[in-house]
């Protein structure tokens, strides 16, 4: 998506619309690595991608599964099986509240 979405610009004007990435990290990331989640929501947010934590300051705001994966995966310490494995629990795990009407996010 990333690299269709930048076509044939250079890596390096792409980075530099992005804001605070380098072209090398935009190049890894095309080649299929994971970001950390600053760089993940710089450029889901180019993409025009809303994500549940988009605009996520940090501190007060609740964590979600897509929060929670994007550390796991950024972090690298957990083999990719695992951390899908513990992806799809807490998914279901959030979607199993909402079923009960347990609310993780007031704002939904």
């Amino acid at each position: 998506m990333l690299r269709a979405r930048r076509g044939t610009r250079g890596l390096r004007s792409v980075a530099q619309e992005i804001g605070e990435i380098s072209a090398s990290t935009l190049s890894r990331i095309e080649q299929g690595g994971v970001p950390d989640l600053e760089t993940y929501l710089r450029i889901t947010k180019w993409l025009g991608i809303q994500t549940e934590h988009q605009g996520l300051s940090g501190a007060g705001e609740t964590a979600t599964p897509e929060l929670i994966e994007a550390h796991f995966r950024a972090e690298k310490v957990l083999p990719p099986d695992t951390i899908q494995a513990l992806s799809d629990m807490i998914r279901q795990a959030y979607k199993w509240a909402e079923n009960r009407g347990i609310g993780t996010n007031p704002s939904k």
